[in-house]
């Protein structure tokens, strides 16, 4: 049987990437086990939602996120080339 989670919305305040202000929120799913997991999503100034996707690596999470639009599902792209932040510790900044 499938259980619907409880949904909790944090902001977390703002961040800017490539001259772009987004609003930082932070989903968290809690199931009825108990167990939890966490998205971080993006708000752009007229409404755009992004997700920090985690990339995941041959050792385990790296910490870095691709930013993809909730609305196509494609990479967030900027000057051609698509974005990478790195989020650790609740920190976002872009990866270089």
């Amino acid at each position: 049987m499938n259980t619907i989670p409880e949904l909790t919305t944090d902001q977390d305040g703002t961040v800017t990437l490539r001259d772009t202000m987004f609003d930082v929120e932070r989903l968290t799913f809690t199931y009825a086990d108990g167990t939890e997991t966490t998205e971080t999503h993006l708000i752009g100034k007229r409404g755009a939602r992004y997700l920090l996707r985690p990339l995941l690596e041959r050792g385990g999470d790296s910490g870095i996120r691709e930013v993809i639009s909730l609305k196509s599902g494609a990479p967030w792209r900027k000057g051609g080339n698509s974005i990478r932040v790195i989020e650790i510790a609740g920190v976002i900044e872009e990866a270089k």
